[in-house]
């Protein structure tokens, strides 16, 4: 019994976590950092599709994941590390440089974090992403 207890317990902490950081209504939108950011296209910001910025797979940008647009490890949305979504070094998602999220190439190659894209709104944005 305690078991299945704690499995639930920890089923209704993952659906508060998932709630919590659901995307607001989009006329409710921050202003998103780059064109990519704003793309409803596969892979963009405000897609829903693997990779995306409103995706919580693998990768995507509500993702808590290894790369995912809210994860604060290597490579994250929201590092500000090597490659982390803020970061402004090489690749990173602020870097204007080779492969970074604002790169003058105007290709987004970084993870989507809700800092660039604005999903999760500007209440979340400004007790967030400090800086930007």
């Amino acid at each position: 019994m305690l078991k299945i207890a704690i499995i639930g317990a920890g089923l209704l902490t993952a659906a508060a976590v998932a709630f919590a950081q659901s995307p607001v209504d989009p006329s409710e939108y921050a202003p998103c950092k780059t064109q990519q950011a704003c793309s409803m296209n596969v892979g963009g910001g405000r897609s829903m599709g693997p990779g995306g910025g409103l995706s919580m797979g693998p990768g995507g940008g509500l993702s808590m994941g290894p790369g995912g647009g809210l994860s604060m490890g290597p490579g994250g949305g929201m590092s500000m590390g090597p490659g982390g979504g803020l970061s402004m070094g090489p690749g990173g998602g602020l870097s204007m440089g080779p492969a970074g999220g604002l790169s003058m190439d105007g290709q987004y190659k970084g993870p989507w974090s809700p800092c660039l894209t604005g999903v999760l709104g500007r209440k979340w944005n400004s007790e967030n992403c400090v800086g930007m």
